[in-house]
């Protein structure tokens, strides 16, 4: 007879703890020494300072104590060190890198060239327009004779243009209007333009 044994189960791992890092400890005097500075300089200098450790050493105490400031200032406690690295930050001006100069010298220049491109093109234009004035449109009368519809009026009177163009023109110089704006009659007499010669 075959005999049932019952299913062993798995042995459950259990992961290893995870390592928390120490906390950085920071030398008593750097510590004092870097409230020191914060509360001893005026606020515009602190970037100055900022700059002169930031040069230091990793691990020296003037690293260290930099670095001790700002922290102190952001975890928001009520140190003079806080107060001096937040009121540093807020009136502190923008220090723009070398590129930062750069770009923004190369948008002045570019700026500068478009604006002069725009002023010679308008001063171009104005000058191309100021010596083609138009033409002044001179106007007559005429009387209408037997057998001359407005088209014939129209080309007798502008040859040169389309004499839609000149049939419109005499239309509004004349106030017809509807449908029988384009229909004349003989003996009527109609403003007309004259031709430029």
């Amino acid at each position: 007879m075959a005999t049932m044994t019952a299913p062993v189960p798995a042995p459950v791992r259990v992961p290893a703890p995870v390592r928390v890092p120490a906390p950085v400890r920071v030398p008593a005097p750097a510590l004092a020494l870097a409230q020191a500075r914060a509360t001893a300089r005026p606020t515009g200098t602190t970037m100055a300072a900022r700059s002169s450790t930031s040069r230091a050493k990793p691990g020296t105490p003037a690293r260290l104590a930099t670095r001790a400031v700002h922290s102190v200032g952001s975890a928001g406690s009520t140190g003079p060190a806080s107060s001096a690295g937040s009121a540093s930050s807020a009136g502190s001006a923008v220090r723009l890198t070398r590129r930062g100069r750069r770009v923004v010298r190369l948008v002045i220049v570019v700026l500068a060239l478009l604006l002069a491109f725009a002023v010679s093109v308008l001063g171009h234009v104005a000058a191309s327009q100021a010596g083609s004035a138009p033409a002044l449109h001179v106007t007559t009368t005429i009387v209408v004779q037997p057998g001359e519809n407005m088209w014939s009026l129209a080309r007798q009177v502008a040859p040169d243009d389309d004499p839609r163009s000149t049939i419109e023109r005499i239309v509004s110089l004349n106030g017809l209007s509807g449908a029988t704006a384009s229909t004349i009659y003989p003996g009527e007499q109609l403003v007309v333009p004259v031709a430029a010669s």
